[in-house]
């Protein structure tokens, strides 16, 4: 799909009253996209794995109870019920939007659990089923600068690909939020993608396209229901240095050699070309 073409639809979904929904249903319905294929849902499902590796590995908590958050899980709870799974005992999910689907859900927990999902999953027993089943206490709309958690209350915090998702200006008091809720001690493991998430759905372009345009540009093909920050791997570091956060390891995804020859051809400097970081912090 052209994403000048998907823009436009979603700038439409944007501005009118139930386009969550209208996008949603393009993606489950015309695009195909949702449920995610086995492909995307195991790619998913091995970040949740490894960030319950990173907590055991560098976590300073003895064994035992585990009290999770995350916010920005999404559709389908992917990474909340893959952890659920592994033995996390309760996990506080909260999103901007309420964005869960019971169809979605379900589907993810049949492949999950590997088994016919039995349990009938409606709107209005969503959030109890999710509670009692699952031990997820799942909260929107509810923001991640100020989540009501009390202090020193997680042991392990995560993010999967959100932060290239919220506005630069507010990352700090995110990462400000995390860090007053962890327990000294506890692990915060996250990842973010830089890439130009419009070239998932449009192959002539490349994942560093967005980084040709001006701010005012760039403003027109970044619509609210579909938002990226466009912010760089030197700038999230430094982000995350100004925090109260010790950084315990930092990996990245750099430039190939075609990547860079794709900085070159759009003017742009190859120390901005890492593509996907991850990180583990703890208090």
């Amino acid at each position: 799909m052209n994403f000048i073409a998907k823009c436009c639809f979603q700038w439409f979904c944007s501005c009118i009253p139930g386009g969550q929904e209208l996008n949603y249903m393009l993606q489950r319905h015309f695009t195909k996209s949702l449920p995610v294929s086995k492909k995307k849902f195991l790619e998913k499902a091995e970040m949740a794995r490894k960030h319950y590796e990173n907590f055991k590995k560098f976590s300073a908590s003895p064994a035992g109870y585990v009290n999770y958050y995350e916010f920005g899980a999404g559709w389908d709870l992917i990474s909340p019920l893959v952890l659920h799974s592994l033995g996390v005992n309760r996990l506080n999910i909260i999103d901007i939007k309420r964005l869960i689907k019971p169809e979605l859900v379900s589907d993810t927990i049949e492949k999950v659990y590997a088994y016919k999902n039995d349990i009938e999953l409606r709107p209005d027993n969503l959030i109890s089923v999710l509670r009692d089943k699952f031990s997820i206490h799942y909260e929107a709309p509810k923001n991640a600068k100020q989540t009501g958690f009390d202090d020193d209350s997680m042991d392990f915090i995560a993010s999967n690909v959100t932060f290239e998702h919220i506005p630069t200006k507010d990352i700090p008091a995110v990462l400000d939020e995390c860090y007053r809720i962890l327990k000294p001690g506890g692990i915060f493991s996250l990842n973010i993608d830089y890439q130009d998430h419009w070239s998932y759905f449009d192959k002539s372009i490349s994942h560093y396209n967005f980084l040709k345009y001006s701010e005012k540009e760039w403003a027109w093909l970044n619509p609210p229901i579909h938002y990226q920050n466009r912010i760089r791997h030197k700038e999230f570091v430094e982000l995350l240095k100004a925090t109260k956060f010790t950084i315990l390891e930092e990996i990245n995804t750099p430039s190939t050699k075609e990547d860079m020859e794709t900085l070159k051809s759009l003017n742009i400097s190859e120390d901005l070309g890492i593509k996907f970081a991850e990180f583990v912090l703890t208090k």
